[in-house]
């Protein structure tokens, strides 16, 4: 009982690693986002890392994957996307979305 016990705390405090460790990087540099497009082959959920290397903070925005999260100057944020479907997705720095906008692929 207490082998079983042990084994599900280590499967416990192992997942969120993992989920990190496959995290797809996307960073806002500036107006523009890199990489541009960001191209994904998935056939499941995915997360992506999205650093903000600006001095002012910004919002990741991506209606058609309901992303909507803010990400403080020079900060970091990760963002869970669950059953994407294949399709273009228009994404924008929120608060400079005239000028920084960009698109996720998902194949």
């Amino acid at each position: 009982m207490k082998f079983l016990l042990a084994a599900s705390v280590a499967v416990c405090c192992i997942t969120p690693a993992l989920a990190d460790d496959a995290a797809i990087t996307w960073t806002l540099k500036g107006a523009t986002f890199d990489p541009s497009p960001l191209t994904i082959e998935t056939k499941g959920d995915f997360t992506i890392k999205f650093i903000n290397t600006n001095a002012t903070a910004g919002e990741l925005e991506c209606k058609g994957l309901k992303i909507e999260k803010a990400v403080v100057a020079g900060g970091t944020i990760m963002v869970r996307v669950l059953n994407p479907k294949p399709g273009t997705y228009d994404c924008v720095d929120e608060p400079h979305e005239d000028v920084a906008k960009a698109q996720i692929i998902i194949k």
